[in-house]
């Protein structure tokens, strides 16, 4: 398995494409930890946990992060699957508001 032993985090996990890319993660050896504004839990692979919260909260997202290292001790995947798409630029560019 390609994956194996990778830790990710992908938000937007409970439905949709993010729901479909954590299960394709979770089949290709990842582990990790779903995010989403809904609850999600009830339908997780064995290897992952959830975190409910905003994308567009720092807050949130600091204390999904901080969940991961709790649960995993690391962070090597992220998939930004939810939000709105701010006009594309450089990642060094975006402001955490957008």
């Amino acid at each position: 398995m390609i994956l194996e032993n990778k830790i990710a985090l992908v938000t937007g996990s409970s439905h949709g494409l993010g729901k479909r890319i954590l299960a394709f993660l979770d089949a290709s050896g990842a582990k990790g930890l779903g995010f989403d504004t809904v609850a999600g839990s009830d339908s997780l692979p064995e290897n992952w946990v959830f975190h409910q919260g905003n994308v567009s909260l720092e807050a949130d997202l600091s204390k999904a992060v901080e969940k991961i290292r709790h649960h995993f001790g690391r962070l090597d995947i992220v998939v930004a699957n939810a939000g709105l798409v701010p006009p594309w630029r450089k990642v060094e560019a975006v402001d955490i508001s957008e």
